[in-house]
């Protein structure tokens, strides 16, 4: 089980996060699957359990270093968020994290 950090103001991913201790409707689990995929994708391609894991390894600023359009980080996400039972308010927290918190520079 990954066990991540709290990265930047306002995400879900606090210190201590453990992905095992989630269950399907917490907003977490779409948001880090999506992150992810958006990671893996974005040039440079970037781990980004390895962001949670080890944030002292990385710049305040790192997701700036990597790029993804912007439509295609919104289609992973939408993939991500369809799997999962969330309430309005839940999906909103999920989406604002990918997309507003952690996200990478979109050109």
């Amino acid at each position: 089980m990954k066990t991540g950090h709290y990265l930047c103001h306002g995400g879900l991913f606090p210190t201590g996060y453990t992905v095992g201790d989630t269950n399907m409707t917490d907003p977490r689990i779409p948001a880090h699957d999506a992150l992810k995929e958006i990671y893996e994708e974005a040039e440079p391609g970037l781990d980004f359990d390895d962001v949670l894991d080890n944030p002292e390894g990385y710049e305040e600023d790192w997701y700036l270093n990597h790029r993804l359009h912007a439509d295609r980080q919104e289609e992973i996400l939408e993939k991500h968020l369809e799997k999962h039972d969330l309430t309005e308010r839940e999906e909103r927290q999920a989406r604002m994290t990918v997309i507003l918190d952690y996200g990478p520079f979109s050109p």
